[in-house]
């Protein structure tokens, strides 16, 4: 379920990627940012060529103008639903900002939480949101999905939808996030973006 080493690509391929795919105009980096590459594992985890659920088969890199750090981590849902469980459509960014997954119920845990609109697929083609017409469907700030980016668990990955780094990894991705954003991004509780990009990247 978790890969024996965290991701290895360099920041160089990261940037590149981030070009490619429509997320970035240029190399410049002046803030805190996190990317997600789904299918980093893709062809070492589960069944090759295929996007896994249930397991930390995805890379998550936090850049900024002086850290470029590399964790596991997952952005599926957990399992297959036959209705409604959300899957982020990629490539997209999401602003997300310190606060509380889970928040009003007493599991709720420190995270970051989805503060733009986004897209998401959704098992079986149905569900809430502005559909978009190609199975997909997009929130707004009256209705949010709440995907956000928490704490996984050890038996499973804990998603129905949100980006999860496994529960050995998060201290240190939290702390990080954290004092990154109060060196480049304003403060420790401002907000920050998080592109999720299709891999493998090489």
């Amino acid at each position: 379920m978790l890969p024996n080493s965290t991701p290895r690509a360099s920041r160089d391929i990261i940037v590149e990627a981030l070009i490619e795919q429509g997320l970035w105009r240029d190399n410049r980096i002046t803030r805190l940012s996190v990317i997600g590459v789904r299918g980093y594992y893709n062809n070492s985890m589960g069944e090759k060529n295929i996007n896994d659920r249930g397991i930390y088969d995805d890379g998550l890199f936090i850049i900024s103008p002086d850290t470029f750090t590399s964790y596991n981590g997952n952005t599926d849902p957990s399992a297959q639903y036959k209705v409604k469980c959300a899957m982020l459509r990629a490539p997209q960014r999401v602003v997300y900002k310190p606060g509380y997954h889970g928040f009003g119920r007493r599991s709720g845990h420190p995270a970051f939480r989805q503060r733009s609109d986004v897209v998401v697929r959704r098992d079986g083609g149905v569900g809430n949101g502005a559909p978009l017409g190609d199975g997909s469907f997009k929130d707004s700030p009256e209705s949010r999905f709440w995907i956000n980016l928490h704490r996984g668990g050890r038996s499973t990955t804990s998603s129905a939808g949100c980006q999860t780094v496994p529960p050995n990894q998060w201290t240190s991705f939290y702390s990080l996030v954290r004092l990154q954003l109060d060196r480049h991004n304003g403060g420790k509780d401002s907000a920050f973006s998080y592109f999720l990009i299709e891999g493998p990247v090489t």
